[in-house]
């Protein structure tokens, strides 16, 4: 019995942890997407020439993205995405 309590207290403190943790990574990814790095990083990934051939994906930010990265969320219903 005692080993069982200990057990469940620990799976409890690391629900716990990881609830911390997911609030945390959720929001410094909001902060990300609301800053204006977000499009220096995209700029990087998506129209930069890359390394070592110089493939240049020329692949612009679309509105619809652009706007997804202002209004953050990590709803997943995709009505509110609708514009």
């Amino acid at each position: 019995m005692e080993a069982t309590v200990k057990r469940r207290r620990c799976r409890n403190q690391r629900g716990a942890d990881r609830a911390a943790l997911d609030a945390v990574v959720d929001r410094a990814g909001a902060d990300l997407d609301r800053s204006p790095e977000i499009l220096t990083i995209d700029n990087r990934w998506f129209l930069e020439p890359v390394p070592p051939h110089g493939l240049d994906p020329n692949l612009p930010l679309c509105s619809v993205l652009r706007w997804a990265f202002e209004h953050s969320t990590d709803a997943s219903d995709p009505a509110f995405y609708a514009r």
